[in-house]
């Protein structure tokens, strides 16, 4: 089994590649990488585990959840965008529906 910090850079590689993935739209490969991820953080922090460098490790560690705050907000953003889309496009059904009961 990898060591503690072997694991946390396989998490620190994986959030950056979720970050991309959530910039590019990809959210059914973001969603099955994050389930990855949270196994391998489990086993990283499982009672027990020490890192050899606990600086270079609280270092990764934050970069961790930058990364993470930083999707986030993506996330967030994209949210508002799609809720925005939806209200067009269901003012639009809208006003086709009251179109079509006029011309009645």
């Amino acid at each position: 089994m990898p060591s503690s910090d072997e694991l946390l850079e396989q998490i620190l590689e994986q959030s950056n590649k979720l970050h991309e993935l959530i910039l590019n739209g990809e959210l059914e490969e973001a969603e099955r990488l994050e389930q990855e991820r949270s196994l391998l953080i489990t086993a990283c922090f499982a009672s027990g585990s020490s890192f050899d460098n606990p600086q270079k490790a609280a270092n990764s560690i934050q970069k961790i959840i930058d990364c993470d705050r930083e999707a986030m907000a993506h996330g967030k953003q994209a949210s508002a965008e799609m809720k925005g889309e939806l209200a067009r496009l269901q003012r639009g059904h809208q006003a086709v529906r009251a179109y079509h009961e006029a011309s009645r």
